[in-house]
């Protein structure tokens, strides 16, 4: 697993950003801080869901859990299907 942060590239409507930009600043953080932040919180708090999504989806798909999320891991770091 990998231990250093991870960036990724969103796309918000030009409304979301602006609002994005006054919320951070409002919290005295740069934009990109606070949406990190904001994505961190909400993954923790949705943890449970998460992985019962996964458990549904590995068990539809006749596979483990660990065998789909690896599937998917790999997935994101290639961007192509196997």
């Amino acid at each position: 697993m990998q231990k250093e942060p991870c960036r990724i590239t969103i796309s918000l409507s030009a409304f979301e950003y602006r609002k994005l930009i006054c919320w951070a600043k409002a919290h005295g953080k740069p934009a990109a801080t606070y949406a990190g932040q904001i994505i961190g919180a909400r993954i923790e708090a949705n943890i449970s869901t998460i992985d019962e999504m996964m458990r549904d989806i590995a068990k539809f798909e006749g596979i483990g859990v660990e065998d789909l999320e690896q599937q998917w891991l790999d997935f994101d770091k290639k961007g192509e299907i196997e």
